[in-house]
């Protein structure tokens, strides 16, 4: 009969930890309440610096141990700084991953941390950085572990309180890849200007969340890479909304376009008020 770790209640199809500490995620008694029916794990509320290798053990030498029915992962408020290389394996069928309230240092990581999930389809990485870290360190590091992602089945992305200033073109190029995303949030850091670069991108984008940024002003809309023309070629192909709320634009020629922007466009701007 499967033992239940001693911080853990364990339903059927769902296990539920908290208050972990470093040798209670690497402990026997943690790895023998894990079962291949799991369809949820909740490991929330402790204090594990480090997600260690093979999580939820190691199917290398043994295929049956495959956690195939596992669906959702959430690993938030862990104080979490380091991920080691294959610590999501064995999950190959996962659709959501939850690392929001963590301190991860990025660039500690291996670019191919989430090589192994390729199925994700919900990734949760609000307020998952180190705060003492430059946020332009987290996003080049970040751009370089989403390249090594397989993501083309993500749908949600959370990148919302990371304190982040740079949404520029390698970033985009980076969020092309994920051809299927429906939701961004980018809500409360301090982007100054983005730009998707490439109109083919994030087709499928319904949701944009740009609240409490620092955006003071826009490229004029004659560039076909600024952000306003962009909105527009993403809503012939989808009902877009999009919520800047909370920025402090700048009373300037270009927030004038702005202005006119929003009484002719088709794109939903939450709190409009042209």
């Amino acid at each position: 009969m499967t033992q239940c770790h001693r911080k853990c209640v364990c339903h059927p199809k769902i296990l539920q930890c908290k208050g972990f500490y470093q040798d209670d995620i690497e402990s026997d008694e943690f790895a023998n309440s894990i079962t291949t029916d799991l369809e949820k794990i909740h490991i929330t509320d402790g204090d594990i610096p480090e997600l260690p290798r093979n999580l939820v053990g190691s199917c290398a030498d043994d295929s049956s141990y495959h956690l195939n029915a596992l669906k959702k992962l959430d690993l938030q408020n862990n104080g979490i700084k380091k991920i080691n290389g294959n610590a999501f394996h064995c999950m190959p069928n996962l659709e959501e991953l939850n690392l929001a309230n963590n301190q991860w240092n990025v660039s500690t990581v291996h670019t191919r941390t989430f090589t192994n999930i390729q199925n994700l389809k919900k990734l949760n990485l609000s307020d998952a950085f180190h705060d003492e870290i430059d946020s332009k360190v987290h996003i080049k590091h970040l751009r370089l572990v989403f390249l090594e992602s397989p993501f083309t089945k993500l749908e949600v992305l959370a990148l919302d309180n990371n304190k982040l200033s740079v949404y520029d073109a390698d970033t985009a190029n980076t969020m092309c890849t994920f051809t299927s995303l429906k939701r961004l949030n980018l809500a409360h850091n301090i982007i100054s200007s983005l730009t998707f670069y490439h109109k083919q991108c994030l087709a499928h984008l319904e949701y944009l969340d740009l609240s409490y940024n620092s955006i003071s002003t826009f490229e004029a809309y004659s560039n076909h890479y600024g952000l306003l023309s962009s909105l527009d070629q993403i809503q012939k192909k989808t009902n877009l909304s999009v919520n800047f709320f909370g920025n402090e634009f700048d009373c300037d020629c270009q927030l004038r376009e702005f202005h006119d922007w929003l009484k002719r466009t088709e794109v939903r701007v939450f709190k409009k008020k042209p």
